[in-house]
C-alpha cells in the first residue's frame, strides 16, 4: 500500500489544502456564541448582528473546507488505519454545520431574537459549538495520530515507513534529540 494516502488530494503550495481552510469556519462559528453571550449580558443589539454575520460567514467558509475535506476522504484508500476516524470526523462536522444553519434560519436576520426564538437560536449555537469541538478534535487525530497531510506523509515513498528528515515519533524524546534537550530549532 502507498504510504502517501493523500497524494492525489488538493494542495496549497504543496501542503494538504483542507487543514488550513478549517481555521476560518471554526473561528467564525465558534465566536458567534461569544457574541450571543455578550449580547445577552449587555443588552446591546449590535452583538446579535455580529453573531448572525459570524455564522453566515462561517457557513460560507464551510463550503471550500468541506469540499477539500471530502476529496481527501474519498482518496483515502479502503482499509487505511485512519478510515474510521475520517468517517467519524466527516459525520460529526456535517452534524455540527446543521445547528448553525438552523440558528441562522431561526434568527431570520440581524435583529435581536426574542422569546423562544432567542432560546432556540442560542441553544442551536451551543450545540453546534460542542459538535464543532468534537469534530475538530477528530480532525486533529487524523493529523497527529495518523499523520495525514503531514510532511512525513508527503515525503514517504511506497514501502517506506518514515521520511529521512523526520524524527520518528518513538524517538522524539530520546536523549540527544532537540525535544529532549528543550531546544527550539
Amino acid at each position: 500500500m502507498d504510504n502517501r494516502p493523500l497524494k492525489n488530494a488538493p494542495r496549497l503550495r504543496g501542503h494538504s489544502a483542507h487543514p488550513p481552510l478549517t481555521d476560518f469556519p471554526i473561528a467564525l462559528l465558534a465566536i458567534s456564541l461569544v457574541w450571543d453571550i455578550v449580547a445577552l449580558a449587555s443588552g446591546n443589539d449590535i452583538w446579535w448582528q455580529f453573531a448572525f454575520w459570524s455564522q453566515v460567514a462561517g457557513l460560507i467558509a464551510v463550503v471550500p473546507t468541506a469540499l477539500t475535506g471530502f476529496i481527501e476522504y474519498i482518496v483515502l484508500p479502503d482499509g487505511h488505519p485512519a478510515s474510521g476516524t475520517a468517517t467519524r470526523h466527516m459525520l460529526v462536522m456535517i452534524s455540527a454545520t446543521l445547528p448553525y444553519i438552523g440558528s441562522v434560519v431561526v434568527r431570520g436576520g440581524t435583529n435581536a431574537p426574542e422569546g423562544g426564538q432567542l432560546v432556540l437560536a442560542v441553544a442551536l449555537n451551543a450545540i453546534g459549538l460542542a459538535l464543532l469541538l468534537l469534530g475538530g478534535w477528530l480532525g486533529g487525530e487524523l493529523v497527529s495520530r495518523h499523520g495525514l497531510g503531514t510532511i512525513a506523509e508527503e515525503s514517504t515513498t511506497p514501502g517506506q515507513t518514515e521520511s529521512n528528515d523526520v524524527v520518528p515519533r518513538s524517538n522524539l524524546h530520546a536523549p540527544g534529540n532537540a525535544i529532549s534537550r528543550g531546544s527550539k530549532q
